[in-house]
């Protein structure tokens, strides 16, 4: 395997001029704020006898209209569901989260989730995905606002095709038959337009521009918008490619009920030097009508669609009928999906549905049910789910899914409990699991291949005084594993699964002030592991968090990091052995993550593989390269 040289001048050269413009910039920012604080006193506080300015005669003139401070109505949420903590296995991301993260994509937001593996093919725009608890292609799913993501022509969506502009919400709920993510957008909350604008560069050679635009009174209703694009020419300019984000949403709202519309259009351009050169674009569209039906409880109609143009992708192998294990053969993409020409492939999906949430009190319940017009996707699906909490004490939540593909009905569960028998004491258990379909993967009569997977989890959580910890002992078994059926592991067959225990855990302890340590991971015991599986995978980190001024005008959030990833089995398939598989090794990296806010105004700068002492892989042959450096601002206005 041929490695390319490490370049240690790139992003090293640049890091000490960084951090002086840093320093620089803060510096002028707070001197700028003290003196516009300084200079901007009423008129009341002129000296006696001052009349260099004169006041206007506004006798008889009509007084102003006053402004309309009245927030523009929402739509009413939906509720979550089980609250987020280690031991539910639910992790959220808000706002002011998202604004001090620097994650360029959504797969930089899962991997710091414990028990997640991020699978790169190479620097950003190249195709992503994680996978977690012996599951990759098919076990995760993305919705947004409610509408379902399908991977129309893989197993998995490609992570470096999601923007992140429009988000203002992201919650992660790793349950143990999928790992379902759901991405809320932005909506105008204010009177005021609001606008905010991101830019950052990344090192070797990109660079990233994100802005956003809410307006509370656009044609009768609010309105949204967002862009994103992030360029880059890839490690010594031999990668470049592109990824282009644009969305846009409005709505007719009013009290209690209103309709909304949405529209997200995302476009990927990889060119030379990878085996999957092409543009890469998908439009996705939906008009809900949700409201308020009655006290508690809230209801959702909408309809949808989704499409995809992209290069015709073969198998990865080269002779695609050769013989593999019974029962696991697939027939390749082109044999189920339609439109194809010589260059392109065209897909597209159809999806209506109603969702229903009530909340009251203690109790709480979810309902969704959505068709699809695509063969190669559940025609239908049904997802139910309830919990109940009595204060404190006693957390319990469960649901059931049932999927109905063209050949067959799929059943998924899950039971959740949570018992707090003391006060910062909790002890949690979780049993789950079921069929899941590919919609890459079909047998040889054209019917989808389907994986199972089943798995108990138990353990417990303590917080007292400066410590937040927890534990738990995992145990899955997995009959098979897909692979994500992404450009870099397109193959046509299922791979043998395993059967994993194994413990997971976290903790974070306030040392001083501002400053604590944190870390999360999980080893697996067993000796015999599926595909993107590591046998260990931790990070752990010193961290600041804190305002120097008692005005709380200036925030700083600092972050050292260690992070591991043990060695794991790839797919690498041939001509003699279509079933082959390969070793990346271990990784390990040394990370700085920092961010300041000056009022409004934030400076980020992540620094990752600092140390790089030797090159990175998740694919074979498909080098990511460091130390990686990005940088940039942050910045809003109100109108």
């Amino acid at each position: 395997m041929m490695l390319p040289s490490v370049n240690a001048v790139g992003p090293r050269s640049r890091i000490g001029g960084f951090f002086s413009a840093v320093l620089l910039g803060c510096l002028a920012s707070l001197a700028i704020a003290s003196s516009a604080t300084a200079q901007a006193r009423p008129d009341s506080a002129r000296a006696p006898g001052d009349t260099t300015a004169a006041a206007p005669d506004t006798a008889g003139a009509p007084a102003p209209a006053p402004r309309d401070t009245t927030p523009p109505p929402q739509l009413p949420e939906l509720p979550d569901g089980a609250a987020a903590s280690f031991g539910g296995q639910v992790w959220v991301y808000d706002r002011d989260a998202l604004l001090r993260s620097a994650a360029v994509t959504l797969g930089e937001l899962l991997e710091r989730i414990p028990g997640v593996i991020p699978v790169q093919a190479g620097y950003y725009v190249q195709p992503s995905e994680v996978s977690t608890l012996a599951g990759a292609g098919g076990r995760v799913e993305v919705y947004l606002d409610g509408y379902a993501l399908d991977p129309l022509s893989s197993a998995a969506v490609d992570l470096a095709s999601i923007a992140l502009a429009d988000v203002r919400r992201v919650r992660i709920e790793r349950r143990l038959d999928v790992l379902r993510v759901d991405l809320y957008t932005v909506s105008p909350t204010d009177y005021r337009s609001y606008a905010r604008i991101e830019a950052g560069v990344t090192e070797p050679r990109g660079n990233l521009f994100r802005g956003q635009f809410l307006a509370p009174h656009f044609l009768f209703g609010p309105f949204a918008g967002a862009v994103e694009r992030l360029d880059t020419q890839g490690y010594q300019r031999n990668v470049p490619g592109n990824e282009t984000g644009g969305w846009l949403k409005w709505g007719w709202i009013r009290s209690r009920f209103g309709i909304e519309g949405e529209l997200r259009r995302n476009t990927v351009e990889r060119s030379e030097n990878v085996p999957w050169t092409g543009d890469f674009h998908r439009t996705d569209w939906t008009i809900r009508a949700r409201g308020r039906l009655a006290p508690g409880l809230t209801g959702e109609a909408y309809v949808g669609g989704s499409s995809v143009d992209q290069p015709v992708l073969d198998s990865l192998l080269t002779e695609p009928e050769s013989p593999i294990a019974a029962g696991t053969v697939g027939t390749g993409a082109s044999a189920f999906l339609a439109d194809v020409d010589s260059t392109t492939l065209r897909l597209a999906s159809r999806q209506a549905g109603v969702r229903l949430g009530y909340e009251h009190g203690g109790l709480w319940g979810l309902g969704a049910f959505r068709v699809r017009s695509d063969d190669a996707l559940p025609r239908s699906d049904l997802d139910l789910s309830a919990g109940a909490r009595l204060g404190r004490i006693l957390e319990l939540d469960g649901g059931i899914r049932l999927e109905d593909w063209s050949s067959r009905q799929l059943t998924s569960t899950r039971l959740r409990g949570r018992l707090s028998p003391l006060p910062g004491v909790s002890l949690f258990a979780e049993f789950g699991g079921g069929e899941q379909g590919t919609q890459f993967l079909r047998d040889s009569t054209g019917a989808p291949l389907f994986t199972d997977r089943t798995g108990v989890r138990g353990g417990a959580e303590l917080s007292v005084g400066p410590l937040s910890a927890g534990g738990a002992l995992v145990h899955v078994r997995a009959d098979s594993v897909a692979p994500f059926g992404l450009p870099f592991d397109r193959i046509d067959r299922l791979y043998p699964g395993a059967t994993l225990t194994g413990v997971e855990g976290f903790g974070r302890l306030r040392l001083w002030g501002p400053f604590s340590i944190e870390g999360s991971g999980n080893r697996w015991t067993t000796a015999a592991l599926p595909l993107y599986t590591p046998q260990i995978n931790w990070r752990g980190a010193l961290v600041y968090d804190g305002s120097p001024l008692r005005s709380g005008h200036l925030g700083i959030y600092a972050r050292a990091e260690a992070r591991s990833r043990g060695a794991m089995l790839v797919p690498a398939p041939t001509t003699t052995d279509p079933g082959g598989i390969d070793v990346v090794q271990a990784v390990t990296g040394y990370d700085l993550f920092l961010s300041i806010r000056i009022l409004d105004f934030r400076i980020f700068l992540r620094y990752e593989d600092m140390l790089h002492r030797r090159p990175v892989f998740d694919i074979p042959d498909r080098f990511i390269p460091g130390p990686r450096l990005f940088y940039g601002v942050k910045w809003q206005f109100f109108d």
